[in-house]
């Protein structure tokens, strides 16, 4: 946890007009963000879902998007976009092994690695991956 809070502070460090979730660092999008941001693999990742698409296309040199993969077509650090019919979305990181690596807040949840189970593809209005690309 203290790894993560001075990632996070390093990441953004003023927080002060966010929410509670995200100020804390337990949501999904600041937690990739985070990651992102603070291992250097793109300083410049949004916070927000809403964000995330229109931050991929304008780096496309940077990422590959691979549409509705399966678990076994995942690599390692592969960032999965899932976004729901009946609204709302998560985001998290591929670790291996049909694990991943995410924040969801309940409370005091920080994040956490947890097997993987896609849901149903009937129940995404998008589901992809956002791979980083070598030479970007």
């Amino acid at each position: 946890k203290l790894a993560y809070k001075e990632a996070l502070n390093e990441a953004y460090p003023d927080r002060s007009k966010w929410g509670k979730q995200p100020r804390s660092g337990a949501s999904c999008d600041v937690f990739v963000g985070t990651v992102m941001r603070a291992s250097g693999a793109d300083p410049n990742f949004p916070r927000g879902l809403d964000e995330v698409e229109n931050h991929i296309a304008k780096n496309s040199k940077k990422y590959k998007v691979i549409n509705n993969p399966t678990q076994e077509e995942m690599e390692p650090g592969d960032i999965i976009y899932e976004l729901y019919k009946g609204g709302g979305g998560h985001i998290s990181i591929f670790l291996k092994e049909h694990r991943i690596a995410q924040a969801q807040y309940n409370g005091k949840t920080y994040p956490h690695v947890q097997k993987y189970e896609k849901q149903i593809k009937d129940s995404h209005k998008k589901f992809c991956v956002y791979r980083r690309k070598n030479n970007g």
